[in-house]
């Protein structure tokens, strides 16, 4: 299959080269999605693309009085490029976000605990940032307290990340603070910005709980278990809590009434009571949550040689809607999916970008359907060819950290790690001889319009360069 790239004018200059290589990947399906490693094999070409600086815009940002930036190194700052020399590091802009929270009856709510946070894996790029536990994972993000007035102040770089959350959940009979800022996260409020943020006044009504125990069919405690809130989410939030070594847990920030509370655990079919006397400022008791083994199915993946494949992310859905379970693929390719449901389920790999999408309902469901206990399922991937998009400034071929890519079947990527904002690039994916049709879009640049084809393997290495005007 013959590469091609023709180029709208829309820039002063443009690079592109490929070659064989590899980094963090995209899969280019009906739309691309998330990477999930760094699977090996298949052919991969890399471009790189240079936009047109669009016209020069102020980078003075805004002075913050009686404000003390945190020391630039402190942070990762970037360094200033004079003439292809590093200078002095960039000053982190900083955003100083604050307000007051009260309950419904107009009381200030002292000694909250307040997090920043994103559902990025950066805060801001080239800059280092703590991290605070979430559940079962780490989040870039800060954390502070309400004061005895119920005001609060974070001081933080502003941040790159599309998408920073404030939440507050630590009293149980309060309801949650939630708020989003950010394109990404599109609920409430733009992005955070240098200088002040005024949140305002945050009132958060006043709640109850619910405290019970999880235990297998034999009155075990069952360790770890996640209990949450069904058919609900206050704020836009997921309220749950996690079973303690005995078995038991405690759910707050739930309306007065009557809620259903679903219980998950590793391995087991998902349980499900209803309490029925929720009362503000009050805990109620809910009947023990009792969850059986789950039932399983288990298979091999191997490529189209027969070869078996390991780490490949297998997903399953039930046929009649609900909870979906995953599981990777062991060193011999075997996989066992632990069913939450007692019910069929349709199986699919499609978040690998080294292969070609494999089951789900859009090939027809009906032929990725095993029933509960089957344990001979085959599943054959075939590898895809990839594409790695470097994007360059035209004027000092520096990379851009900063940019999207959209494909014109749908779907969109932006750089997600630091070596991919290093080096400027995004890898794609996509069936062997796919033709698809890119825009790149980078803050202060004008956009780029890119056609490009998925060389079917083996794909020889290449570089070819191209010039475009100025629109």
């Amino acid at each position: 299959m013959r590469t091609f790239l023709p180029l709208v004018l829309a820039a002063s200059l443009l690079v592109m080269f490929l070659t064989l290589r590899g980094a963090g990947e995209r899969a280019l399906g009906g739309s691309l999605a998330d990477p999930t490693g760094d699977p090996t094999g298949g052919p991969m070409t890399s471009a790189s693309v240079a936009p047109a600086p669009a016209a020069e815009a102020s980078a003075t940002e805004p002075e913050v009085p009686g404000l003390a930036a945190p020391r630039p190194e402190a942070l990762g700052a970037p360094l200033a490029r004079i003439d292809g020399v590093d200078a002095a590091p960039l000053e982190v802009p900083i955003a100083r976000v604050f307000g007051v929270v009260i309950d419904s009856d107009r009381a200030p709510v002292s000694g909250l605990d307040l997090e920043l946070t994103t559902a990025a894996k950066v805060w801001r790029a080239g800059s280092e940032t703590p991290t605070l536990l979430r559940g079962d994972q780490r989040r870039p993000g800060f954390g502070t307290r309400t004061d005895e007035d119920g005001t609060f102040l974070f001081e933080v770089p502003v941040p790159t990340a599309d998408w920073v959350m404030l939440t507050g959940e630590n009293d149980p009979y309060l309801g949650l603070v939630a708020r989003d800022f950010g394109r990404a996260g599109g609920r409430d409020l733009p992005a955070l910005v240098p200088g002040d943020n005024d949140l305002g006044t945050l009132i958060v009504p006043a709640a109850g709980a619910v405290q019970g125990v999880v235990v297998d069919p034999l009155g075990a405690p069952i360790v770890g278990a996640s209990v949450r809130l069904e058919g609900a989410f206050p704020g836009g939030r997921v309220v749950q809590a996690r079973t303690d070594g005995a078995g038991h847990y405690l759910l707050g920030h739930l309306s007065a009434g009557s809620a259903a509370l679903t219980a998950l655990a590793p391995r087991r079919l998902a349980g499900t009571v209803r309490v029925l006397d929720v009362r503000v400022g009050e805990t109620a008791v809910a009947p023990d949550l009792v969850l059986s083994d789950a039932p399983t199915i288990s298979g091999v993946v191997v490529d189209t040689a027969g070869a078996t494949l390991r780490g490949v992310r297998v997903y399953g859905w039930p046929v009649g809607g609900g909870r979906g379970a995953g599981a990777d693929s062991d060193d011999d390719g075997r996989f066992v999916l632990a069913l939450p449901q007692a019910e069929p389920y349709r199986l699919e790999v499609n978040r690998d970008p080294a292969f070609e999408p494999w089951g789900g309902r859009s090939q027809g469901g009906a032929a990725f359907t095993f029933e509960p206990g089957a344990e001979d399922v085959r599943i054959v991937l075939t590898r895809a060819a990839r594409l790695t998009l470097r994007v360059l400034d035209a004027a000092d071929a520096a990379p851009v950290a900063q940019f999207r890519v959209t494909a014109a079947r749908g779907g969109a990527v932006s750089p997600s790690t630091d070596e991919e904002r290093a080096q400027g690039q995004v890898t794609l994916s996509a069936a062997p001889g796919r033709a698809e049709t890119l825009r790149i879009t980078a803050p202060g640049y004008v956009p780029v319009d890119v056609a490009v084809a998925f060389d079917a393997p083996p794909a020889p290495s290449r570089l070819c360069a191209w010039r475009a005007g100025p629109l």
